[in-house]
Formats: C-alpha cells, structure tokens, sequence
C-alpha cells in the first residue's frame, strides 16, 4: 500500500522528530570515524557486526569490548549495539543497550542523550529534562569527551533534544536561546531559521518571525514555504483567521499559483461555510497544478463540502488513476458515492470502504466512513455496530459524532442522537456536514 503525503502539508512536520531523527545519523557517521583509527579495526568491526547479524549478541559485545580495551577513543560498545538495534527496529533492545551503557559507561553523556531522545517520543517531559541535564553536566566536564568532534556532535544533539523539550513545554525563550547556541555551532539550515521564527511568533514578535521564515526560505526556496505562508500557517493554528488570509492574500500577490496559498485559503474558505469562494479557490488549486494527486484530492474534499457529489466523484476517479493504492482517495470516494441516490454506487461505497478498512486497520476515518456507507445502504444496525467502534473511547471527530447522531436518530434513540449531535457541532472546525447537522438537531430538540 502507497500513502501519498501532501505537498501542501510538509510544512506540519515541523515537530518533535525534526530534530531527532538526525541524532542518530550522526551517531552512525562517528561510529565509523571513531573504529577506523586503529589499525585493522575495521575488520574487526565488521566481524561484530556479521555476529549481531546472526543473533550472536554476545558474541558481538565480546568483540567491541576487546577493541574498546585497545582503543581509548572508541565510544561505549553498548552504544554501537544500540546503534545496530535501532537499525534493525528493535526499539525494546534499543533502549535496554543504552540503560546498560548508562550503568556501563556512567561518565559518557551519548547514552543520556539517546534515553532523552526515547522519552521525548513517549511525551516523558520530566525524564527527558533530567537525562538531558545530567548529560550537559557530562559535556561540561574536561575530558569527559576527549575527541573534539565527537563533542561537537554531542553538544548540537543535546541542544537539538533541548529545544525539542521546550517547544513541547511552550517554552519558548528557552527554545530561542539554544537556537542561537545552535546557530553559533553553525547549525544554519532552514529547520533552524523556521524554529527560531516559530519562537518569535510565539513571543509576539511577528515581524522578526517573519523575518526568519524568509531567511529559511530563502537557503532552499525549492523545498521550504515563504514567509508569508508560514506566518498564515501559525495565524490559522492559533485561530486567528482574519491575519491568516492577509499574509496568505500577500503570499498569493507574490504567487498565484502557490499550492500552499490556496489550500489553506480554501481552508479558511470551509470554515466560514463561504460555498462560492470555495468553489473559486478549489478551481484555482486544480487549475495550479492539475496533474497533482494531492490537488485533486483536496478539490475533492471541497466537492463533497458543497454536496457537489458527482463532481467528488469524478476527482477521486481521476486522483485513483494517478495513485491507484492512496486509501485516502478511496476514502473519498467511497463519501461520494455513498451520498448518491444509486444503489449501485452504494454498494461500491460499501466495498470500497470495507477494501479500505482492511487495508488500515486503526484508522478511525475509514471505520466511520464504513458505518456511514453501510446505512445508507440500509444496515442500521451494523452502521450503529461499526461507529459506535469509533466512538468507544469517548475520542470522536465532528463529521463521526454527526454519523453516529443521525444513525442513532433512525434506531428511535432521540436523547442520544441529540447528544451527539450536539457533540458534533461544539467544536469549530469546518467538517462536510455541519448544516446537515444543525438541521437535524433543529428538527429533534
């Protein structure tokens, strides 16, 4: 199975993993430095790594000790293991190694760190700040970390993990200052530029978070978002809708034809339920590109916004031929069909979205849509089987609370329809149908 991910959404993975997914790879890079100093250590390298590949763990550590013993420069020979295990995605492993590279190796700080990096995943703040502190109390100290390189590394990994905890604490004068130790370390990419800027969005500084953003974009124009789109990305998250479409109708001045642009205007669109304007901007952002899948399906979407459901179908066909196996295309599509008076078409919807479910197990959207296209085609009490899944664990998105009120009208469960119904419409996010909804919560209370 294929997942098609968005051009229009790259810019929502600035996030913990930014930053942490290059500790790693520099740890692989001084793994390599580190053993190739020794005469004849590379043989003997690989041989522990043909015995970690065969399971013989032992045997592997046995071998790294040895040339631990004969190499003061080498890093822990747990560290290596870890190394080997993250490559083999044995996460359990991973974190057993660096444990015993703790206990092992107490004075060396990489453990630290890598553990800091695990507990940020997890959402461990307090653990996170504790083993990042002990290795920055490591790092400080003379001799701790004798190959200037490798300190190196380590300080811009600590520093990497630190503002990774502070943007996840909100932080952010924190998060500004180890920026800047960054920048100085010479860390000037753009995921740095974006990250500083996000901080002076944050502290209220808007022009200098511009400021920021335009000189990330300016290093890689081709794969970065202009400053304008950045600023209407962070004025759209916070909610501030009117400031969103100023930069977005300036970053439009400068490019017509920015996918980004218009897709988050057509988002603003659908929230103000303006049908004509999201109509406008959905043609406007097939006309920018229309050989793009995501383009497609996000004109898509729109279609099925404005109960325009044989266009909807049309555009996921056509987004289908581009990108046969994109289960979110199938997922589109199998709304559209299902919301047309054919019998035929419901029972593809069925298909399709039963194919679909089987395809992602854990996804919520799919197991809704599946309980929607089954009462349309007349399974009630399955529909209500199905959605109720999706619900089980108080976790519900507007459109499925929507799907389970109406579901739940139809059985003659009025006061619980009413609820979800009413759960349906608390939130403000623009979700396909909300007049529906409204319209049926007027008709029962």
């Amino acid at each position: 199975m294929v997942r098609h991910e968005s051009p229009l959404n790259r810019f929502f993975r600035v996030s913990a993993g930014l930053f942490c997914a290059l500790i790693l790879f520099a740890f692989a890079s001084l793994c390599a430095e580190e053993l190739s100093g020794a005469e004849g250590i590379e043989a003997r390298y690989q041989t522990a790594f043909e015995k970690f590949s065969r399971s013989d763990i032992a045997g592997a550590l046995d071998d790294l000790n040895r040339m631990a013993a004969d190499d003061s420069m080498m890093i822990p020979p747990r560290l290596i293991l870890a190394q080997w295990f993250t490559q083999a995605k044995n996460p359990s492993a991973v974190r057993l190694c660096l444990e015993k590279a703790v206990e092992e190796s107490p004075d060396d700080p990489e453990a630290y760190i890598l553990l800091a990096e695990n507990s940020l995943r997890q959402g461990e703040w307090a653990a996170a700040d504790l083993l990042l502190g002990q290795a920055e109390i490591l790092l400080e100290e003379e001799g701790s970390v004798p190959n200037p390189q490798r300190r190196h590394s380590l300080t811009v990994s600590l520093r990497k993990n630190e503002v990774v905890l502070c943007q996840a604490r909100e932080n952010w004068s924190a998060m500004q200052r180890y920026l800047a130790d960054l920048w100085k370390m010479g860390e000037k990419s753009p995921d740095t530029c974006k990250l500083i800027g996000v901080s002076y969005f944050h502290l209220g500084d808007a022009a200098k978070a511009r400021q920021w953003f335009g000189q990330g974009y300016k290093i890689s124009p081709e794969t970065e978002l202009s400053a304008d789109e950045m600023m209407a990305r962070l004025y759209l998250a916070a909610g501030d809708r009117p400031r969103a479409q100023e930069a977005l109708n300036a970053a439009l001045k400068e490019n017509p034809d920015s996918q980004t642009a218009l897709y988050l205007s057509l988002v603003i669109a659908l929230g103000g339920g303006d049908a004509a304007r999201v109509k406008a901007l959905s043609e406007r952002l097939r006309a920018a590109d229309p050989q793009d899948p995501a383009a497609i399906r996000t004109c898509g979407i729109a279609a099925l916004y404005l109960a325009d459901y044989p266009r909807a179908e049309a555009l996921f066909r056509e987004g289908l031929r581009r990108q046969p196996e994109n289960t979110e295309i199938e997922n589109g599509l199998a709304l559209a069909l299902c919301e047309q008076a054919d019998p035929e078409k419901i029972r593809q919807a069925v298909q399709i979205a039963t194919m679909n479910q089987q395809k992602v197990t854990d996804n919520r959207e799919y197991l809704a849509t599946l309980g929607w296209a089954l009462y349309k085609s007349g399974e009630i009490d399955r529909a209500l089987e199905i959605l109720q899944q999706t619900a089980a664990d108080g976790k519900v998105n507007s459109q499925t609370a929507y799907y389970l009120g109406e579901v739940l009208y139809a059985k003659g469960r009025v006061e619980d329809a009413k609820r979800m119904l009413a759960a349906s419409l608390s939130g403000t996010a623009p979700f396909a149908k909300r007049a529906a909804a409204e319209e049926l919560l007027e008709k029962i209370k």
